[in-house]
């Protein structure tokens, strides 16, 4: 019998009598066809399923990500961030998040316009990404011009080394930046690290607020550089 439903042929059921010649009675061949339908439904169901299942994880993938850089969201920042909050609490281990954003980059949208801008932060998102090295680790666009990095299982001098790395590799592509108050006249970031073991009831929040300050403080002490905190 043929598994099939509406025009579409997904195989065949069938059924042998091996042991001698027989004929089959008309119930048997109601049965099978029976079977044969059931099994075609079950099998078209089975494909809805799947392809509902693509279309939701797409949609989920387009809710969580930055139209622009094509990096996660805000909103997936924060469904991370409280993931990896509460899975370090677990393990104990430290957990650490660096916050950096573009230097004077109201200035080079001024001066380049802000097609140039956006090209910009396109170029910046993909430069620190290629320096982050392992798979856990997380970057997003926190907002405007602001990226942050989630680094799970990584301390506070770790998490510094691996700002500088970021600061360092977008400083050394020299990008033209004639609005910039630094010397250099290129495009630079700035980097707040910080660090915490999650404790029993404590918030991501305290963490975000560390980076921030030490974001803060980068930026006070003469930008292109990175400040670290420790929770």
């Amino acid at each position: 019998m043929p598994v099939k439903y509406g025009e579409e042929l997904h195989g065949l059921f069938a059924a042998q009598q091996c042991r001698a010649p027989r004929p089959w009675q008309t119930w048997e061949v109601d049965l099978m066809l029976k079977v044969a339908n059931h099994l075609a439904g079950a099998i078209h169901q089975n494909e809805l399923y799947h392809k509902l299942q693509i279309a939701n994880a797409e949609l989920e993938r387009i809710a969580t990500t930055d139209s622009l850089t094509q990096v996660a969201n805000r909103l997936r920042f924060d469904s991370v961030l409280s993931r990896e909050w509460f899975r370090m609490q677990r393990e104990q281990t430290p957990l650490s998040l660096l916050l950096f954003d573009i230097d004077y980059f109201k200035q080079y949208n001024d001066l380049y316009g802000h097609p140039e801008g956006d090209a910009c932060l396109v170029w910046v998102v993909t430069t620190a990404r290629e320096a982050l090295k392992r798979p856990a680790d997380f970057i997003a666009r926190y907002g405007g011009e602001e990226f942050a990095v989630i680094l799970p299982n990584t301390t506070l001098d770790g998490a510094y080394a691996v700002a500088q790395t970021i600061r360092q590799a977008i400083y050394d592509q020299s990008i033209p930046h004639q609005g910039s108050g630094l010397k250099a006249r290129v495009v630079t970031v700035s980097v707040g690290v910080a660090c915490a073991v999650p404790a029993p009831k404590s918030s991501a929040h305290q963490l975000i607020r560390q980076a921030d300050k030490a974001l803060y403080q980068a930026k006070q002490s003469g930008r292109n550089q990175c400040c670290k905190f420790s929770v």
